[in-house]
C-alpha cells in the first residue's frame, strides 16, 4: 500500500495542477487513477516512490497506455522540483508508439483514379477473368455510391 507521504506527494501535484496549470475534473480524474494506480504497482514491488527506477515504471507500463507515461512523467518532474525525490526515473522514457490511424475518406481524385483502374481491369480480357473483372468494378461503383 502507498504511503501517507506518496498520497500527499500525489494530492499536491493535484492541487498545483488545477490551480497553477487551470486542469479539468477530467483530467485531475484521469491522473489521479493512473497515478494512484501506479504508486499502488510500486507497493506490490515493496518499492518506494523515491526508490522507483526506470525499470519499475516500464513494468508497469508493459500495461498501460501512453496517457499513463504522461502522466507518471509529469509527477516526478513536480516531485523533483518540490524535493521529494532527487532523480526522475520517468525522464528518458518512451511510450508505445500509436498505430497511424486509417485514411476516413478518399478526395474525389483518389476515387477516380480507383474506378478507373478498376474498369480498365477488365480490357483484353475474356470469358470468366472478364466477368470477375465487371463484377469488382461494378461492387466498388455500388460501394462508393452508398
Amino acid at each position: 500500500m502507498p504511503t501517507a507521504v506518496e498520497y500527499d506527494g500525489l494530492k499536491q501535484f493535484l492541487d498545483m495542477l488545477e490551480a497553477e496549470r487551470g486542469a479539468t475534473a477530467n483530467t485531475l480524474e484521469a491522473y489521479s487513477r493512473d497515478l494512484t494506480d501506479f504508486l499502488a504497482h510500486l507497493a506490490a514491488r515493496r518499492v518506494s516512490l523515491a526508490a522507483a527506477t526506470p525499470a519499475d515504471i516500464q513494468t508497469y507500463l508493459a500495461a498501460m497506455t501512453v496517457d499513463g507515461l504522461a502522466a507518471i512523467r509529469k509527477f516526478y518532474k513536480f516531485l523533483a522540483g518540490e524535493n521529494p525525490v532527487t532523480a526522475n526515473p520517468a525522464a528518458g522514457l518512451v511510450g508505445p508508439k500509436r498505430q497511424r490511424p486509417l485514411p476516413k475518406i478518399l478526395s474525389v481524385a483518389e476515387v477516380d483514379r480507383l474506378l478507373m483502374t478498376s474498369a480498365q481491369r477488365g480490357e483484353n480480357l475474356e470469358g470468366r477473368p472478364l466477368f470477375r473483372a465487371l463484377r469488382f468494378n461494378a461492387l466498388l461503383e455500388l460501394l462508393y455510391a452508398t
